[in-house]
């Protein structure tokens, strides 16, 4: 059984331009390698991630404490 490759990307909690330019960067790399699941974590708003890329497959929301 072949696995899917994964990149996980976690994006600390700096601002809203630090969440949409790795969002972006992330996207753009899935675009160019399709095969890739991308995981984004992160405290930022989900709506947020969904308005800079439609790409993105999966949003883990984590709150840190």
């Amino acid at each position: 059984m072949e696995s899917r490759p994964i990149l996980y990307v976690a994006i600390t909690n700096h601002g809203f331009g630090h969440a949409t330019e790795t969002a972006s960067v992330a996207a753009k790399i899935q675009q160019m390698c399709p095969e890739i699941l991308l995981i984004l974590v992160t405290t930022a708003p989900r709506w947020l991630l969904e308005s800079t890329s439609k790409e993105i497959l999966s949003i883990a929301r984590v709150v840190l404490i």
